[in-house]
Parts: C-alpha cells; sequence; structure tokens
C-alpha cells in the first residue's frame, strides 16, 4: 500500500511533467509539437507517454518518479529537435474546445490570426480585433452582459490525447535508456530530490 509520504511525491512527479506539458503547449500549440519533429523521435515519445500512463496506474512510486523524470526530459528533446528543424514557435493564443470538438484560438491581431500555424486539427483562429468587431454587431449581447454580468457557463478546454492510457501490449518492447536517459538508483526516500535536480540531457 502507497504511503502518504509516496502519494505526496508521486504527485509532485506528475505535476512536474504536467508543467512541462503545459509550458510545450503555450510555445508550439495544442498537440503540436510533437507533430514538428521527426517520425522516429515522434514514436519514441508517444511509447514514453505510454509508458508513463502505465506507471500512474499501476507502478511503484520509485518506476513513477522514472518514467515522470524521462517524460520531462523527452519534452526537453523534442522543444530542441523542433527548434533546431527551424520551426516556429506559434503567437500567444487562448484556446477553448466547443461543443463540435473545434477548437477556437484567439489571439491578439488579424496579423498574428493569419501567420497562425496548421496542425491538422480542426481549429478557427480569430484576432481580438476581429471578435470586437463582431461583439459590435450585436449590441444587445453587450446589454446583457452590462446588465446581468451575464457569462459562459462551461467550456472544455482540452482536446483527446492522441495516445490515451492504453496497455503497452500493443507495442514492441523497446528500452528507451539510451534516448530517455536512465535515471541512477537511489533509496526511495531520495527518489523526489533526484528527479528534481537532475539537470543531464538525453544522449
Amino acid at each position: 500500500m502507497i504511503t502518504t509520504q509516496q502519494w505526496v511525491t508521486s504527485q509532485g512527479d506528475v505535476d512536474g511533467v504536467d508543467q512541462a506539458a503545459i509550458a510545450a503547449e503555450r510555445k508550439w500549440g495544442a498537440g503540436r509539437l510533437r507533430l514538428l519533429v521527426s517520425a522516429e523521435l515522434r514514436a519514441k515519445f508517444d511509447r514514453q507517454r505510454v509508458r508513463l500512463n502505465e506507471a500512474i496506474a499501476a507502478g511503484s512510486a520509485s518506476q513513477l518518479a522514472a518514467e515522470c523524470q524521462r517524460m520531462r526530459y523527452a519534452y526537453d528533446v523534442l522543444d530542441k529537435a523542433a527548434t533546431a528543424a527551424g520551426a516556429q514557435a506559434r503567437p500567444d493564443a487562448w484556446e477553448v474546445v466547443v461543443d463540435d470538438d473545434v477548437i477556437l484560438t484567439f489571439v491578439r491581431s488579424d496579423a498574428d490570426a493569419a501567420r497562425f500555424p496548421l496542425d491538422g486539427f480542426k481549429r478557427e483562429v480569430w484576432g481580438l480585433d476581429e471578435v470586437a468587431r463582431l461583439i459590435a454587431e450585436y449590441p444587445a449581447i453587450r446589454a446583457a452582459k452590462r446588465r446581468f454580468g451575464a457569462h459562459i457557463e462551461a467550456i472544455r478546454r482540452a482536446v483527446e490525447d492522441p495516445v490515451p492510457a492504453a496497455s503497452t501490449a500493443d507495442f514492441p518492447h523497446v528500452d528507451l535508456d539510451d534516448v530517455f536517459g536512465k535515471p541512477e538508483a537511489a533509496p526511495a526516500q531520495a527518489v523526489a530530490a533526484q528527479a528534481a535536480n537532475a539537470s543531464a540531457g538525453f544522449e
């Protein structure tokens, strides 16, 4: 049975991966980074995410710490590979997902909307000045907003992960230590500190 301390440590490890994913989405766009690298590197990245999902579902605290560390490294490797390949980070944007699974993407200007990269998702890109012109055409909506403080109740903020928490049975076993690094053996109580302080990159 997992102890309270192990749960806290493991949650911290997962939070670190979440932070890496959020940073990648802010820089490159939702789900876009993995599409900017080679097919080989993308496949390795996806296999690592499956390994992480399995560790979250059924792994020990030390296994989860190791997979979280590899996952953070994986995001770093993809970021560097995309940059080296000349990929351009997208303009600053705000995104929500509407009921028909279209991503509504809001950028600062029409110019940013024109240069927003296509990434294969169902997406509509709106400049804020474009939104302002649209709102101006419906004064009744603005009047209701001012009078009643009306607001939208629910918006989904994520698209479905293309790599679900599935079994690795569908994948041939691949030792990813040469790609995503092999964490040094450490006592259970030192796993969190080791993961947090690890600074070595991928080989």
